[in-house]
């Protein structure tokens, strides 16, 4: 209940276990989520270059990273998108530098994508750790 209340998410539990599971923290795939979906949890939703669901993965994206998981599933997409997560922030070695790559992987320079998922990071930690109401 907390993780929801903190995030606003309705499966914020559930993210943190794919998060865990991916090594990912929490905060970075709670704050990518909202990013990506806000609440939105139906797993068709598409973006407009593509994408799909609650962490909008690319099709081609998909087929690299995680070729036996369905990303038209809630289960499928969260844990592509968190294993891709993960891979990028192996290559680049910060949860910035992955987030950034994450929408924009040829991007060298930090993005607004970037600062606007940073900056619900800290909002989430702040609220976390009772800084915020």
């Amino acid at each position: 209940m907390l993780y929801a209340l903190v995030t606003g998410h309705p499966d914020a539990w559930r993210l943190k276990a794919y998060a865990d599971s991916a090594r990912v923290p929490p905060v970075v795939a709670w704050a990518l989520a909202w990013q990506e979906s806000r609440n939105n949890l139906n797993a068709g939703v598409r973006g407009r270059h593509g994408e799909w669901g609650r962490l909008q993965v690319m099709s081609a994206t998909a087929r690299v990273v995680c070729p036996t998981l369905d990303i038209r599933t809630y289960e499928g997409n969260v844990a592509c998108g968190l294993r891709y997560l993960r891979r990028q922030f192996e290559v680049r070695g910060s949860w910035e530098a992955a987030v950034r790559a994450y929408q924009c992987p040829a991007c060298r320079q930090r993005t607004d994508y970037e600062r606007s998922v940073m900056e619900t990071v800290g909002r989430f930690t702040s609220r976390l750790m009772g800084r915020v109401p």
